[in-house]
């Protein structure tokens, strides 16, 4: 990596350890607004700061999702220990992603053409997922302890991590439970899956106004009804009501809004959020007593889009650990800036 004095003019506040920009190589604004974000994730950047936790985790250091880790944990040292006005030339991290995605449906990503910040992250996170995973022993509670709905969901926790767990894994996944009711003979199916993202389309009022994110992610979960679903008690096919809630929630929660759409247009439907915590109790299935029901997931970092369904620019609004501010980050600059806006431009919101 290399650093170099950035060519925005920059108040003395913002001239902090830290707050230093990623120059862009080309069309790499949608990589480079993705890890300013998740950087400001204080678990995560302190497990990668410490060499001993991640070797304890990464078995095959050859592995492409191993360097992946490496990579990123190359280039967020630079960015932390660099200090503002400056920003940070990211070639060994880019270089290091040519290699790394050369062959895969993700070569994409170093085509120099507009890509798509939610999808480069993903792919971040998933690659750093698997590559700091190692088997452990997940014990069940004694059954007659909890109720047998959340003992069904220790065990899918457990079935879906024990043998490939990461410091990833309570970090960014959470869990839903999908039922299945049939109409014909009442039996309700119950299935697990977990999540490390929440998809959340924006939607309208009855009054023709946009309605607030929690009103939006309460949207996501009301019941559908699917015609013909073949039950396995009584072996006919009903229209069956499809119920999905959250049981458990990760620490930090990332959630992206749905701009752009099946048919390849954006959706320029403004967001309705003033910055403040967020609980998600009202989607939470009944029976789930997990602690983070309850819990006030804070904003820390959103990647906004802006431009069209063809292109644009990407950049990130983050709230420094550290100096306890907001700073906007536009690939080579970083500004202090007095709170995060919302509107058309937000995408990807991250809290903790």
């Amino acid at each position: 990596m290399t650093t170099s004095p950035s060519s925005n003019k920059t108040s003395k506040e913002t001239q902090q350890r830290g707050i230093v920009g990623l120059a862009n190589l080309g069309n790499t604004c949608f990589i480079n607004a993705g890890i300013q974000a998740f950087r400001h994730c204080p678990e995560w950047t302190l497990f990668c700061k410490k060499n001993g936790d991640i070797e304890n985790y990464i078995k095959d250091t050859t592995a492409r999702s191993a360097k992946v880790v490496y990579a990123y944990q190359d280039l967020i040292y630079s960015l932390w220990a660099g200090s503002g006005p400056a920003y940070v030339r990211p070639i060994g991290f880019y270089d290091q992603l040519k290699v790394l995605v050369k062959g895969t449906l993700y070569e994409s990503f170093t085509q120099r053409t507009p890509q798509d910040a939610h999808e480069f992250l993903v792919w971040l996170l998933d690659q750093m997922y698997m590559g700091t995973q190692k088997e452990v022993d997940i014990l069940l509670p004694e059954a007659s302890s909890c109720s047998d709905m959340a003992f069904q969901a220790n065990k899918a926790w457990k079935t879906s991590f024990e043998k490939q767990y990461s410091p990833l894994t309570d970090l960014l996944f959470g869990l839903f439970r999908i039922q299945y009711t049939c109409g014909g003979c009442k039996t309700i199916h119950t299935r697990w899956e977990t999540f490390n993202v929440l998809k959340v389309s924006l939607k309208k009022g009855a009054d023709g106004k946009p309605l607030s994110l929690e009103d939006c992610i309460s949207h996501e979960y009301h019941d559908e009804v699917i015609d013909g679903y073949a039950c396995d008690a009584c072996k006919q096919k009903h229209a069956t009501t499809k119920q999905t809630t959250i049981w458990r929630l990760p620490k930090v929660l990332l959630v992206t809004l749905s701009r752009f759409t099946p048919i390849g247009t954006r959706d320029n439907m403004p967001l309705v959020y003033d910055g403040h915590p967020l609980v998600l109790d009202s989607v939470f299935s009944k029976e789930s007593t997990e602690p983070t029901r309850v819990k006030q997931y804070s904003l820390f970092a959103t990647v906004d889009h802006h431009g069209h369904h063809m292109g644009g620019h990407y950049t990130a609004q983050c709230y420094s650990p550290v100096w306890k501010r907001w700073y906007l980050y536009d690939d080579e600059s970083a500004y202090t800036i007095e709170k995060p806006r919302f509107g058309v431009e937000t995408y990807i919101m991250m809290f903790r």
